[in-house]
């Protein structure tokens, strides 16, 4: 009887194919060919006896096949990477693959800076850096798609795993000359009827907002809701809308006079932003190191330094 050997970069085409929906964001991912990409699917599709995706107007959709063997494949390959992680930690190196998920507003600086000192520190250590709305990151963490995030909040729960890095103020953000936005700081109640752009309804901003309002007797306006924080940006500049961002979000166009910032008070609108690992198995100790280099270039910015001891 042959024994079937397991090809682990297969596997994990499969599961990128998944995770992406579409070949050509696989292919420019992993830099194979799309050609290359459809050739394993086949493959494997013909030694396990059934197809694992549908070609959809959505993108590469998994079969009742696929999503059945899916979970299996990811069990395997994390077990896997956590076999070949404990080997090298073994053999008292710090080194394997870490995939950190970021919010979109914290990307740029701090993104750069961590590269260079995990870089500098622990050169056995490869970065993956995924960007993503609060919603996305709880996701990863929980599914395993990231080791560690920064994940936001807006109440006073952190959870018993987490490590709390900052508190942010939130700051109404409009067009460069709007007199809304003329003093430093804005009542909470100036936000009533407002139209405001949101990333996510239904997210964490939008349920805070929505219990705050309530309490108030004021009126929540969304008038659209944008996936995007450039999006977002464009919109506050050209429309007359309004967005509720950190100041970190818009620095860069309040420098250059398009966007006009007020910080809301009375009540303060505050975004806790946690450091937090994968939900399920054993976190390595690789993201352990890039947690703990994450967690000194935040406490000691100028941005965000002394909000977190603070809180």
């Amino acid at each position: 009887m042959n024994k079937y050997k397991i090809d682990a970069d297969k596997l994990r085409l499969v599961v990128s194919v998944a995770r992406q929906g579409s070949l050509s964001k696989v292919a420019a991912e992993e830099g194979v060919s799309q050609s290359a990409i459809s050739k394993v699917l086949t493959q494997l599709e013909a030694e396990w006896g059934d197809k694992l995706f549908l070609r959809t107007g959505r993108g590469m959709v998994p079969t009742e096949f696929g999503r059945l063997v899916l979970p299996k494949i990811q069990a395997w390959l994390d077990d896997s990477q956590a076999m070949i992680d404990e080997f090298r930690e073994w053999a008292c190196t710090t080194s394997g693959k870490v995939t950190l998920a970021t919010l979109p507003a914290l990307s740029s600086p701090l993104m750069g800076q961590l590269f260079s000192a995990v870089k500098k520190r622990f050169p056995g250590i490869r970065m993956s850096i995924l960007e993503g709305y609060a919603e996305q990151i709880e996701r990863w963490l929980e599914n395993g798609h990231a080791d560690l995030g920064i994940v936001l909040r807006y109440d006073q729960r952190l959870r018993d795993a987490d490590v709390n890095l900052a508190n942010v103020d939130v700051y109404l953000c409009s067009t460069g000359n709007d007199p809304l936005t003329s003093e430093p700081e804005l009542p909470f109640d100036m936000l009533d009827q407002l139209p405001l752009v949101i990333h996510n309804v239904g997210g964490a901003l939008h349920r805070y907002l929505e219990l705050l309002f309530r309490e108030r007797g004021m009126t929540l306006n969304i008038v659209v809701e944008a996936n995007s924080l450039s999006i977002q940006r464009d919109i506050v500049i050209s429309s007359g809308a309004y967005a509720l961002l950190s100041r970190n979000a818009v620095a860069q166009d309040i420098d250059r006079g398009r966007i006009r910032a007020s910080r809301i008070v009375g009540p303060s609108v505050i975004q806790h932003l946690d450091l937090g690992y994968a939900r399920h198995g054993a976190i390595s100790k690789a993201t352990r190191e890039v947690g703990r280099l994450l967690l000194s270039l935040v406490r000691s910015s100028p941005e965000y330094g002394s909000s977190a001891e603070s809180s």
